[in-house]
């Protein structure tokens, strides 16, 4: 992953504006997960424009969640920040655009049944049957 990483920071992330942050470097970071249930996140400082990339790897994140937590990252550099609204509306688009994308390169990536299992609830969870 770490190769993954520094290809986006080369290609899509000159200005260094995304920092991928580890459970296995911040122990209070596994604990906000464990207690939240989730092995990743992404989001972005709206005052600075920097991307955080939160991946429980100490926890049990699975290379599909590399994938699409870095895949967010990316729609935070191309697209900014997702505006608050009642419906979501931003959100729900971005989340149907990244797991369509890892549905339909699932081979290519190398997913497992369990990243399968999670990209069809949230393609199921956003509105789109997987």
């Amino acid at each position: 992953m770490r190769l993954i990483i520094a290809l986006l920071r080369r290609r899509l992330d000159p200005d260094g504006r995304v920092h991928v942050l580890l459970s296995s470097e911040d122990a209070e970071l596994g604990s906000y997960f464990d207690a939240m249930g989730a092995v990743g996140s992404t989001d972005m400082d709206f005052d600075t424009g920097n991307v955080y990339v939160k991946i429980h790897d100490a926890g049990g994140a699975t290379p599909g969640t590399w994938l699409e937590e870095l895949a967010h990252a990316v729609q935070f550099l191309k697209y900014g920040n997702v505006a608050l609204s009642v419906d979501q509306t931003e959100r729900r688009e971005r989340e149907l655009e990244v797991a369509g994308c890892l549905a339909l390169n699932a081979g290519r990536f190398g997913l497992s049944d369990g990243d399968m299992m999670h990209i069809a609830q949230a393609l199921g969870f956003y509105g789109q049957a997987a």
